[in-house]
């Protein structure tokens, strides 16, 4: 499916493709070195995959970029309050920076702007 160690929140969708039933019409064989092949009776197809691999590994990949777009939304919300309190983000950009004049504000507010149309 592509997972790595971060991913250990999400073996629930490495779990289920493991468990997922084969589709009607699909059996599973063995070689004579162990490796499965799923061979699908109507139309005489035959794969090394799961049937049901492709959904899993897009419930996957679909996850992980909501994960990815719900933590630049996060950064974008963090960058606009701490701008509009004229808080400096440790460790942020500017953070080296002791006061922020109106345009340094515009300027934060233009970042969280791009940010957020970027997603």
């Amino acid at each position: 499916l592509g997972m790595n160690g971060d991913d250990r929140h999400l073996m629930w969708i490495a779990e289920s493709a493991v468990r997922a039933p084969l589709p009607s019409g699909w059996t599973q064989h063995a070689m004579d070195d162990g490796s499965l092949y799923f061979h699908q009776t109507m139309t005489n197809e035959s794969s090394w995959e799961h049937p049901t691999d492709g959904f899993f590994k897009e419930l996957y990949d679909r996850t992980k970029e909501q994960e990815n777009t719900s933590l630049r939304l996060a950064e974008a919300a963090m960058l606009s309050l701490s701008s509009s309190r004229g808080e400096d983000i440790p460790g942020g950009e500017g953070s080296d920076r002791h006061s922020h004049t109106p345009a340094s504000r515009r300027s934060s507010a233009s970042l969280t702007q791009n940010a957020v149309a970027n997603i």
